[in-house]
């Protein structure tokens, strides 16, 4: 399991950890709002099905890409 905290040039604290199935929600809310600007993903479309994401989530967890 990965872990690693960064600090950041304003003084705050980033950590970064591995996906675990719980950030789905959140994760898709921030996607998402990225796809609605329409800029800087190849993404067109919002996710809706939160099955299909957490499928993605437990298949690539399955072939070691957590």
């Amino acid at each position: 399991m990965f872990c690693k905290d960064i600090q950041l040039k304003d003084g705050r604290t980033a950590t970064f950890r591995d996906l675990k199935e719980s950030d789905l929600p959140e994760l898709v809310q921030v996607i998402n709002s990225v796809v609605r600007e329409g800029v800087y993903l190849a993404l067109d479309e919002e996710i809706e099905d939160m099955e299909e994401e957490r499928k993605w989530y437990h298949t690539h967890i399955e072939a070691g890409m957590a």
